[in-house]
């Protein structure tokens, strides 16, 4: 049974059970309800790790400005959903709000596999019709409501426990991947396989991987620097985590608590990738410190062009005529 069925399976008896009681007291008196308005959200990492910085941003703005109309009750991270079933839980309503990578429910929503290669800020996505074409696409596939970015200042690297020093080295390592590198690690001719992180530091200790391809934060904080000795530069690609609202339950709030929480998401948007970028710059002296070597790759412009270009003929493939327009906005000219 999946997480989201057994979340599914509580919910359904607490519903009974309640609805039991109200039988019971109903007939005497009709409930009105009062008090804020009760959402429930998960996110794809845990809520204290560096990769929900904007999760925890969006959650205080929330409290300060709407705690009298809204409450959202966290009910968990990756240990209560797993992270590629959480789009599905916000679409069938198990939660009402879902902040994952955008990549992780692509098999849902095609043009959401587009969000990493934005080369674009996200006030420009909102300016030139970009953000409103991903809202479209996820209203349609995911029965969601895209409210916007978070997170928005990080990239990603690859990191290997053997030295990869040219593009042609890369062919035969076989690499933890996750769907937003898998195109590229094909193109470079290495061999990606899906492994979640709780099964990464296993994984490199028994050699079932050499490498891995992350953001270019969280190594340290979970560990796997024992292992990983290289840093391959340059970074490529960007941020794709987002927040998303089950179309109902963000069609039944007040118009009014809508604008203050979409006001709320265009400042998170802005300052969790402010607060991240800090960490960033951080982690990679430490890195560092802790004897990580970085290894640059020679060509560094043929590189990052086939890492978006490899990416780009997925989506055109999956999604032509709404990727095509997409490209036009958020690639770089």
């Amino acid at each position: 049974m999946t997480q989201i069925k057994r979340v599914m399976v509580f919910a359904t008896v607490f519903l009974l059970v309640g609805a039991g009681a109200i039988f019971a007291a109903g007939s005497r008196e009709s409930a009105v309800p009062t008090g804020p308005i009760r959402l429930r959200m998960s996110t794809a990492f845990t809520l204290t790790s560096d990769q929900e910085v904007g999760a925890r941003l969006f959650l205080e703005m929330v409290e300060e400005r709407l705690a009298d109309r809204v409450r959202i009750e966290y009910v968990g991270g990756p240990e209560s959903i797993n992270p590629f079933e959480l789009a599905e839980a916000v679409r069938s309503g198990v939660v009402d709000i879902g902040g994952l990578p955008g990549s992780y429910f692509s098999n849902m929503v095609p043009e959401t596999g587009a969000m990493y290669l934005s080369q674009v800020s996200p006030e420009e996505e909102r300016a030139n019709g970009a953000f409103e074409l991903f809202g479209e696409a996820i209203r349609a596939g995911a029965g969601a409501h895209y409210i916007g970015r978070y997170n928005t200042s990080y990239r990603f690297n690859f990191y290997s426990a053997t030295p990869i020093r040219t593009m042609a080295e890369f062919q035969g390592v076989t690499f933890r991947s996750s769907p937003v590198y898998r195109s590229f690690l094909l193109a470079l001719g290495a061999t990606p396989i899906t492994m979640p992180h709780s099964e990464v530091y296993t994984g490199l200790e028994r050699g079932m991987i050499q490498a891995i391809g992350l953001t270019d934060f969280g190594v340290l904080e979970r560990g796997w620097n024992d292992l990983l000795r290289y840093v391959i530069d340059p970074s490529f690609y960007g941020s794709d985590q987002v927040f998303i609202v089950n179309a109902a339950a963000w069609d039944r709030l007040p118009l009014d608590v809508r604008e203050v929480i979409t006001e709320i998401m265009v400042e998170v948007e802005f300052e969790s990738g402010i607060v991240l970028q800090e960490i960033i710059d951080q982690e990679r002296i430490d890195l560092v410190e802790a004897g990580m070597q970085v290894l640059t790759i020679p060509n560094e412009g043929e590189f990052v062009e086939m890492a978006y270009e490899s990416a780009w003929d997925t989506v055109l493939e999956q999604t032509p005529d709404t990727g095509a327009l997409l490209r036009g906005l958020i690639a770089a000219p």
